[in-house]
């Protein structure tokens, strides 16, 4: 039996994002059940018990006021030009596995309130024993 795995569940953050359906609604305002979306990301990489750390990466530290206190979350800030609308997701992956010493990322959208912990933990369960490459 090898070395334990660092297992890094990453969100990616974009604090201006508006998508073209929105109009002028921001998202990063807006809360579902008295908590903003993010958090409800955030807290199922929490109950995942393989998830070492968490991390948001965002170019800005105001994501911190969306973010509830009582969860463990470290914030990674990125690169700027990353916020970039020609910036590809790819390209934010790239730039976090070049700062990070994990050896499995677990990438969460921030906006995943439903996504249950358990299914994190079958999907990581499955890359980590070498079933999937990926999940």
């Amino acid at each position: 039996m090898g070395c334990a795995m660092k297992v890094v569940g990453m969100i990616p953050y974009w604090m201006g994002y508006q998508s073209k359906s929105d109009s002028d609604i921001n998202r990063n305002t807006l809360k579902l059940g008295g908590h903003h979306p993010l958090n409800y990301s955030i807290n199922s990489l929490n109950l995942v018990k393989g998830v070492n750390q968490v991390v948001v990466y965002c170019s800005d530290e105001g994501v911190l006021e969306f973010i509830d206190e009582d969860l463990a979350v470290d914030l990674v800030t990125r690169p700027k030009f990353l916020d970039a609308d020609n910036i590809a997701i790819e390209d934010i992956i790239d730039e976090f596995l070049a700062c990070s010493d994990a050896d499995v990322v677990v990438m969460l959208h921030p906006n995943s309130p439903f996504l249950r912990s358990q299914t994190i933990t079958d999907c990581l369960d499955k890359v980590v024993v070498g079933e999937n490459d990926s999940a």
